[in-house]
């Protein structure tokens, strides 16, 4: 029988039973900076046993010579039981040590696994001896090791603000055990920092990882297979920004989040000013003034926040004094574009209620040992994560929409008139409310399906507009320019213009062709006034609103022949995409793009109020 002796004292008879490892408990290891003592002994273990099989392991329950009411040896016993790495798990163990059972029981909580299968507890006398050679011992059983689990409990370090901070650490495990190795450094980096992290090495997170394991009844299915694991990335965000706060990002969040941004090709930022003494009224001035006073918020195209940023946060009865939510409600007032994903341990209705209510774009939860996932709920607890950071990072125009709008909003040409005319314009357009902050609120809502319905409303701007400076008046379109000079006189019978339609402009984006069909128009204009032939059909007492709109962006604005026709293209788009028979081919339907281009390209020039930029 292979015999491993654990002990600092001893005496001979025992410590020829077998080979022999030290434990160094000195005290002044205890007072080292970050030195955990069970992190500490994991790695003892784990380097002196260095892959030997043992068929018997003999335990002093004393190991510090200068406390023998310390009970220490019953770490090294749970460790063994709990670290399946050390691949001692289930090997019998005898503790030998000078008390009564009885008094060690009462004397050390702890002390309820000398109760368990394959745990022998004896007085160390010379009689121990007769005792160990006369008995066959053998490596307990499953079923064993399950009874094991259910005597034993072990509370969480006292570091520990709440459970939040056993799912961080749990969340950080699985999902790095997702992660298949591709020999990288970033692959090697991640590693490292991932095996020092210290609370993964605890006993209590041994526990639960272990409880996990039985209390799900999924051995075979909550464990990662190396053709389970894969490249964890996320699509479609590539050279984008994210800002990441988390108050124990530095416990793994900031390494793995880093990993899997970089593998997207895009850049994570972590807020680090955190201080383990701030109250929540400290913590948040340092966030306003790191990132709203300075608007730098505003240089990110996504926020992921969790939801307690420090400990002061775990008492507070008033949902609207989280660090975190008042943040984000100063965030909303910069600019309620910009947008915000949620990422904490906390699942109460309560939490994401308000969330809601701020206008957070999405709410994911952790993943948590209580929910005892397999590997494909795991899995698809990250791609939740991922879909929820894409859907964030396509949404992130609005927050330059919204900058742009509010701009065009504080400083338009129209903001000083008096005219009548012009103020019932502005109050349509540009009053809160008014159209402009429609055209946002629909596209917040739902952008890809809402967009017909945004171009629909940048369309009765453009035609107001037009009707503002350009007038039908005795079978003559007229148009005002910046001078207040006629920039056009169009007359239908005359037809004497500097503009020429023209059929079949379209035939790129058509299912079918037609040389007679007379829908598809484009509008080419001239530098000199020249008689060009108009078709009948767009001929009528009063110009068609597309007409209308254009020739004044035209003489009015010096918009160019280009970008009119592309106002041409967006109409004929929208009016065959929601025929039932509409001649366009398919996937060619209006998009945010071009409602960005409208506001960019015809808006900003439009309306700008002359000597502002």
């Amino acid at each position: 029988m292979k015999t491993l002796v654990i002990q600092n004292n001893f005496p001979e008879f025992i410590t020829q039973l077998g080979e022999r490892v030290s434990i160094d408990f000195d005290s002044q290891r205890l007072v080292e900076e970050n030195f955990n003592s069970e992190v500490a002994l994991y790695n003892d273990l784990k380097y002196g046993i260095d892959d030997e099989n043992y068929d018997l392991i003999i335990v002093s329950i004393n190991l510090d010579k200068n406390n023998c009411l310390n009970f220490d040896g019953l770490d090294v016993v749970y460790t063994l039981r709990l670290s399946p790495d050390i691949k001692h798990q289930k090997v019998p163990i005898i503790i030998l040590g000078s008390l009564g059972l009885e008094v060690v029981l009462r004397l050390c909580p702890k002390a309820n696994i000398l109760l368990s299968p394959g745990i022998h507890y004896k007085i160390l006398t010379p009689d121990v001896l007769d005792f160990i050679q006369q008995n066959n011992f053998g490596n307990i059983s499953d079923g064993e090791f399950k009874e094991f689990m259910q005597i034993i409990h072990l509370k969480p370090p006292e570091n520990y603000a709440s459970s939040h901070s056993l799912t961080n650490e749990w969340n950080i495990k699985r999902w790095f055990e997702l992660i298949k190795n591709n020999e990288s450094q970033a692959y090697k980096k991640l590693c490292l920092s991932i095996y020092n992290l210290i609370g993964l090495q605890t006993l209590h997170f041994k526990f639960v990882d272990e409880q996990n394991k039985i209390l799900s009844h999924k051995l075979s299915r909550g464990k990662f297979k190396e053709k389970d694991k894969q490249e964890i990335s996320i699509k479609g965000i590539e050279n984008r920004k994210i800002l990441f706060i988390d108050d124990e990002g530095h416990k793994g969040w900031n390494d793995l989040l880093c990993y899997i941004f970089e593998n997207s090709n895009a850049e994570l930022d972590k807020f680090l000013k955190f201080d383990k003494q701030d109250k929540s009224e400290t913590l948040y001035n340092k966030l306003k003034a790191e990132y709203i006073t300075s608007k730098a918020i505003l240089n990110y195209d996504l926020l992921i926040i969790d939801l307690r940023l420090c400990d002061d946060d775990f008492n507070l009865d008033d949902l609207n004094k989280l660090t975190s939510f008042k943040f984000i409600e100063d965030i909303r007032s910069l600019n309620e574009g910009f947008q915000v994903m949620i990422f904490t341990a906390s699942n109460k209705s309560w939490n994401i209620k308000r969330a809601i209510e701020l206008g957070v774009t999405e709410y994911v939860v952790k993943e948590s040992p209580m929910q005892m996932l397999s590997r494909q709920e795991t899995y698809q607890k990250f791609v939740e994560f991922n879909n929820g950071v894409k859907k964030c990072i396509e949404k992130s125009f609005l927050s330059q929409m919204r900058t742009d709008i509010d701009q065009i909003k504080e400083n338009n040409v129209f903001i000083k008139s008096k005219e009548i005319e012009k103020v019932e314009f502005s109050k349509l357009v540009f009053e809160n409310g008014a159209l402009l902050d429609e055209l946002f609120t629909i596209l917040k809502i739902n952008h890809n399906i809402l967009s017909n319905s945004a171009l629909l409303i940048c369309f009765t701007i453009l035609e107001s507009y037009a009707d503002l400076f350009g007038s039908f008046d005795n079978g003559t379109w007229m148009i005002i320019d910046k001078n207040d000079e006629f920039a056009l006189n169009y007359n239908r019978d005359s037809a004497t213009t500097s503009f020429e339609i023209k059929r079949g402009f379209f035939t790129d984006i058509m299912k079918t062709t037609s040389e007679d069909d007379f829908a598809l128009i484009g509008i080419d204009f001239y530098d000199s006034p020249k008689r060009r032939s108009i078709d009948s059909k767009v001929r009528a007492n009063h110009p068609a609103a597309i007409l209308r709109i254009s020739t004044v962006l035209k003489y009015r604005d010096n918009i160019s022949n280009s970008d009119i026709n592309k106002l041409f293209k967006l109409v004929f788009i929208r009016n065959n995409s929601i025929a039932h028979n509409g001649n366009i081919k398919s996937g060619v339907k209006i998009g945010v793009d071009d409602i960005i281009w409208l506001i960019n390209n015809i808006f900003k020039v439009i309306f700008k109020q002359k000597g502002v930029e």
